[in-house]
């Protein structure tokens, strides 16, 4: 029986690179529900998300299995913007206090745990936010990222 715990790919911070840009929207175009969105909206996200190195990546070899990005942010804000009472928005780093989650996708579901695991390894002490998108039931939305 496979071992579903281990890691199946490796886990990568991408260059800030038009390799790295294109490889992502690529994933992005073939993935519900991300191949719906705006493209200058998703292209904005991912262009910022590989600038500032709040990303990580699932490699095969050379290829993107997986992706999850982010925004630095503020818990009041994060609060907000799941209960739908205000826009999300961007803080400095240095002023963060918390993360969104704003981008996840991953080629096999198993993946996307992996995802988040990593991100919140690179955000200790951040309160994380995320939706949920459809059909995933009601579930934790915000996790305070503990010491590793």
């Amino acid at each position: 029986m496979p071992d579903l715990t281990a890691a199946p790919g490796e886990f990568v911070r991408l260059a800030n690179s038009f390799e790295a840009f294109g490889m992502v929207l690529d994933l992005l175009s073939r993935q519900v529900p991300f191949r719906d969105f705006d493209l200058a909206q998703i292209a904005a996200a991912v262009r910022l998300q590989l600038k500032n190195r709040h990303h990580v990546a699932a490699m095969r070899g050379r290829v993107l299995i997986g992706y999850v990005g982010w925004m630095p942010t503020q818990r009041d804000i994060g609060e907000g913007w799941l209960a739908g009472t205000r826009a999300l928005t961007p803080v400095a780093d240095s002023v963060a206090d918390a993360l969104a989650v704003t981008i996840v996708v991953a080629l096999e579901p198993r993946l996307a745990l992996h995802l988040i695991r990593e991100a919140r390894k690179l955000n200790v002490g951040r309160r994380a936010y995320f939706k949920r998108g459809e059909g995933e039931g009601a579930r934790k939305a915000t996790v305070l990222n503990l010491q590793r």
